[in-house]
């Protein structure tokens, strides 16, 4: 008797029929097609997270942030918050932050509030005359 090598006596000797074969072909494709699926939505679930996140933190309103002071405290904290806007010449933040002051300081908180509202628009004239320039 001689020991033949050849594929189908080997798969003939392993009692694995055409159909059983596919059935194993079609089920290994099937888990292959069903890991990239749960990666696809873990992956868009985690984008679609992030950007509800940097929607959340666009929208966290001015007030929001210096709530959880009152009186001159809070008058004193929207000042320094303002001065920090200028710097970072988000002049429309500082702005409402100086008009909060304005409505609600006191008198040195006040006319320090003005002082930098003026000094703000006349930045904006400046900056709009060197646009027509």
């Amino acid at each position: 008797m001689t020991l033949s090598f050849h594929p189908i006596t080997i798969m003939k000797n392993m009692f694995i029929d055409h159909n059983m074969l596919t059935k194993i072909i079609f089920i290994s494709v099937l888990m292959i097609l069903v890991v990239v699926m749960i990666f696809i939505v873990k992956r868009a679930s985690n984008s679609k997270k992030q950007a509800l996140e940097k929607i959340a933190i666009q929208k966290l309103s001015l007030p929001s942030l210096v709530d959880e002071f009152s009186g001159d405290n809070r008058c004193d904290t929207e000042l320094d918050l303002a001065k920090a806007y200028i710097e970072l010449l988000q002049n429309e933040k500082a702005k409402y932050l100086l008009k909060s002051v304005v409505n609600n300081g006191n008198p040195n908180q006040i006319a320090e509030a003005r002082k930098m509202f003026m000094l703000l628009l006349k930045q904006d004239r400046e900056m709009k005359t060197e646009d027509i320039v």
